[in-house]
């Protein structure tokens, strides 16, 4: 688990590695990332392009939460052939 401050602090995000075997002419895969809320189960997407790895500010947790995050990434081809896994709890605080 990592930690920060929200909007302050970066947040690099990576998914390295990742081919798309389903291709013969090699698509680019699509990255999305996505922070969600596990109290409200509202989803907010931060990220969508080819980039792999991103450095994202993030919103301040939710207290009913402990301060936690959750951080989802959504890698698709263009056959809309996808993979959805989620980071470790990221706990995000509100600077004072």
């Amino acid at each position: 688990m990592c930690s920060g401050y929200a909007f302050v602090d970066r947040f690099t995000v990576s998914c390295v590695g990742w081919t798309n075997c389903l291709s013969v002419d090699n698509d680019r895969l699509r990255y999305s990332y996505f922070v969600s809320y596990k109290h409200t189960q509202k989803w907010s997407q931060l990220y969508s392009g080819d980039s792999s790895s991103v450095s994202l500010l993030l919103p301040a947790g939710d207290d009913r939460d402990h301060l936690r995050n959750e951080v989802t990434i959504v890698i698709s081809n263009n056959a809309y052939y996808n993979t959805t896994f989620s980071v470790y709890p990221v706990t995000v605080r509100c600077r004072k």
